[in-house]
């Protein structure tokens, strides 16, 4: 990660297709997850919920019914897209202001992909994103190595079903003072060059939650967990509060997670929840880490638990037992078993997940997977099925699939529902204002309940 407050923000004034919407009466006033789904430290994020719906109706960078002037705007904000494709970015594309959703599964035909620069979430909070491709590639130099995602300094925040792909940094980092952040369903894969990382998890003491995601075909950082325990004035910290449960980690190379710098006078302090991962080596692992999961060097203070991981040769055959035999504790290390896991934000429905089923499920929908999964996110699945995936030091031009377009569906009064489903539901599809009504008996709005059924 580069030192992320050397951005800039570019701020500009655009023209967007706003349809507002009468959120006073119709702002949900219980507390709800984000949508049904959303599990961990950011599930409660508000994202957009009862602002102006806006629509990306072109590819453009920038520019009246672009992506970036919806995410430029400063009202509270759902983004919907009337339109598929790959948006070229020409500089990266920072959700700076609060309460916005991205609805990625909105978009008519094969989807969105952002291509070329990154996705930065900044110094904000409440923010939903689903069902992106975010695609690096590598025209960029090693002086300006890039994340695919970054997040910083933010709060509140759901990254869902998202491919995090290409990158010539990190995959997909938070970092810095961020809390309550979610990363889930994400495909983390084929970070670029022989800076091939998936993951930086950093904080002074905030909770952040790694879940169900797909790492695959990155060289180390699967994640790399740190605190900022040697920035002025965070020398007593706790450093970050991560639950990393029911994740998929393929074809690492040296060593798939770490913890700390290896010097002994740069102290890391993390605590973590490492429950129920599935760790499948591959092609390219080094024979050392083929059954280990996690290496704490010198320096670091690591306080775990651990329990239901399961490693071993390429077809996972066994669990580790016990489960200290993940770790490679590094001399001038210390390492905290916990007997109980840390208290952080419970998840639900999947918390018992066994590590097999985490692996079986995330083949199936990791990733942007609706409006469908595409030809790129697909081979990379398939080779952590088969085994046969390898990392990449670069990407080609043609390895960029083709997202085929489709109209979108009719929609009179622009509130965001097709006409067909506000009449399936006896709204009114002439009446802009019933988009953002709660719909009874769960509360979510009728915008959110169209798009979470997508």
């Amino acid at each position: 990660m580069k030192p992320l407050l050397l951005f800039l923000l570019l701020g500009f004034s655009a023209t967007v297709a706003l349809f507002p919407l009468h959120a006073k009466e119709s702002i949900p006033v219980t507390r709800l997850p984000a949508f049904p789904g959303a599990e961990g430290a950011g599930k409660w994020s508000k994202g957009g919920r009862g602002g102006k719906v806006i629509a990306v109706t072109n590819l453009n960078d920038s520019g009246p019914g672009s992506l970036r002037a919806a995410v430029d705007m400063r009202e509270p904000r759902t983004v919907i897209f009337r339109v598929s494709g790959t948006i070229e970015l020409q500089k990266p594309i920072r959700i700076a202001h609060p309460f916005i959703t991205i609805a990625g599964q909105t978009a008519p035909g094969d989807g969105i992909c952002l291509k070329g620069q990154e996705l930065q979430i900044g110094a904000t909070h409440d923010v939903i994103v689903r069902y992106l491709r975010c695609r690096l590639g590598d025209k960029t130099s090693k002086a300006s190595e890039r994340d695919a995602i970054s997040i910083w300094d933010a709060r509140d925040v759901i990254i869902d079903h998202c491919s995090a792909t290409w990158s010539t940094d990190e995959c997909l980092s938070v970092t810095n003072d961020s809390d309550r952040v979610t990363v889930q369903h994400c495909l983390i894969a084929e970070a670029l060059t022989e800076h091939s990382y998936g993951s930086i998890i950093g904080s002074h003491r905030g909770a952040i939650s790694y879940l169900y995601n797909l790492y695959a075909c990155n060289r180390a950082r699967n994640p790399r967990p740190g605190g900022y325990q040697t920035t002025p004035g965070h020398a007593d910290d706790p450093g970050p509060q991560i639950d990393f449960r029911h994740n998929v980690i393929f074809n690492w190379d040296s060593g798939p997670g770490y913890t700390g710098a290896g010097y002994a006078d740069q102290p890391e302090r993390i605590a973590m929840n490492y429950v129920g991962n599935y760790l499948k080596p591959g092609l390219d692992t080094a024979a050392t880490y083929r059954d280990r999961a996690f290496v704490i060097y010198k320096g670091a203070t690591a306080e775990l638990y651990l329990d239901g991981n399961v490693s071993g040769d390429g077809t996972v055959s066994r669990p580790a037992t016990p489960q200290s035999d993940l770790l490679i504790p590094s001399p001038g290390c210390t390492l905290i078993h916990r007997e109980t896991p840390l208290p952080l934000e419970p998840l639900t429905e999947k918390e018992n997940l066994k590590a097999i089923d985490a692996y079986k499920r995330a083949l199936e929908i990791v990733g942007a997977s609706k409006p469908a999964r595409d030809a790129a996110d697909t081979r990379i699945v398939n080779g952590v099925r088969d085994g046969t995936g390898r990392r990449k030091m670069t990407i080609p031009d043609d390895a960029w699939p083709t997202l085929n377009n489709q109209d979108a569906l009719p929609d009179q009064d622009n509130d965001g529902l097709p006409d067909a489903w506000e009449q399936s539901q006896g709204l009114n599809s002439n009446d802009p204002s019933d988009a953002n009504k709660p719909s009874t008996p769960n509360g979510y709005t009728h915008l959110e309940v169209w798009m979470n059924a997508l």
